[in-house]
């Protein structure tokens, strides 16, 4: 089941090239991933990634290092009136892929101490360190969902959203005489 929040649709009144010229004067178009050691952002559009008609590809330029950003992923499709953008957000897989093992291993190390300690030994010492894997999952969800809103908001100010369409009515029929 997707979430709401990192998989949602855009309908804007933008044509699709319209919607790559927006986005083209807000996003840095180059790799979506670079090496910047530097604490001070060198550019001022705030995304950087890749551009095309059917869609997009960004994330946020972040000064220093942060592996939590999404990425942003785009599918323009045309409508008769506008462009529809199906938006899905996600972390890199690379990171994703370190997270779940990092957390795999530290509770691994857990239980081998729990395991391996002689049986009168006291446990206390070993099961203090038990919640720091979930307390980092649960650190990595906060940034994570920070930023997902950062780019949600991003979107939804550069894309100008489509006015809903009222349903016709019907003409008024005259009151039954009596």
């Amino acid at each position: 089941m997707a979430d709401s929040r990192t998989n949602f649709t855009l309908t804007t009144l933008f044509s699709p090239a319209q919607v790559r010229e927006v986005l083209a004067e807000a996003v840095h178009e180059g790799p979506l991933f670079s090496l910047d050691l530097s604490f001070k952002r060198t550019a001022d559009k705030e995304y950087r990634g890749e551009l095309s008609e059917a869609g997009f590809r960004i994330i946020r330029r972040t000064a220093g290092r942060n592996s939590f950003v999404p990425v942003v992923t785009g599918e323009v499709r045309a409508l008769a009136q506008g462009a529809e953008v199906k938006v899905s957000m996600a972390l890199p897989k690379t990171v994703s892929f370190i997270i779940g093992l990092w957390t795999f291993l530290a509770m691994g190390v857990l239980a081998w101490f729990i395991v391996a300690l002689p049986p009168d030994a006291p446990r206390t010492i070993v099961l203090a360190f038990a919640p720091f894997p979930l307390l980092a999952m649960v650190l990595a969800l906060v940034v994570f969902n920070r930023e997902v809103s950062r780019a949600a908001s991003f979107l939804k100010s550069v894309l100008p959203p489509a006015l809903p369409t009222a349903p016709p009515t019907a003409p008024e029929q005259p009151a039954p005489a009596k």
